[in-house]
C-alpha cells in the first residue's frame, strides 16, 4: 500500500503544481531553456540553409579558411601571453615567451597548424610543470 500511496502523491496534480514546477506565474527557466535550445537548433542549422549562397562568396570563404588557424592561434596566444604577464613570475613568464617562439617557428616552417600548437602546448605544459616541482 506504501507504494500505491507515493504513486497517487506524484500523480496527483496539486503535488506537481506545489512541488515539482515553481510557482504560478514563475515559469522564467523553463522559458529560457526553451528559448536556449531554440538558439542551438537555429545556430546549427544555419551553415545548411546558407548552402546556397555559399558559391557566390568560395574567395572569401577560402580567404578566412586559409587565415584562421594563424588568427586562432594569435588569440591564444595573446591570451595565454597575458595572464602569464599578469600573474606569473619572471620564468613563468618565460616559458610563455618559449613556447610562443617555437609555435610560430613551427608554424611558419612546417605550415602543420595542429602540430605547431601541439608542440607550443607541449612545451608550455612541460616548462609550468618543471617550475611548479622546483
Amino acid at each position: 500500500m506504501i507504494i500505491h500511496n507515493s504513486i497517487d502523491t506524484v500523480i496527483n496534480q496539486d503535488y506537481f503544481l506545489n512541488n515539482i514546477l515553481p510557482e504560478k506565474g514563475n515559469y522564467y527557466f523553463i522559458s529560457a531553456i526553451i528559448l536556449a535550445a531554440l538558439a542551438t537548433v537555429f545556430l546549427r542549422s544555419l551553415p545548411f540553409l546558407l548552402l546556397k549562397k555559399v558559391e557566390k562568396y568560395k574567395a572569401q570563404i577560402d580567404f578566412i579558411a586559409a587565415v584562421m588557424p594563424a588568427g586562432i592561434m594569435l588569440i591564444l596566444a595573446a591570451y595565454c601571453l597575458f595572464f602569464s604577464v599578469r600573474k606569473g613570475s619572471f620564468l613563468e613568464i618565460t616559458v610563455s615567451f618559449i613556447s610562443l617562439f617555437i609555435l610560430i617557428f613551427a608554424e611558419y616552417r612546417l605550415h602543420r597548424p595542429v602540430f605547431s600548437i601541439l608542440l607550443g602546448l607541449f612545451i608550455y605544459v612541460m616548462g609550468q610543470s618543471f617550475i611548479a616541482i622546483h
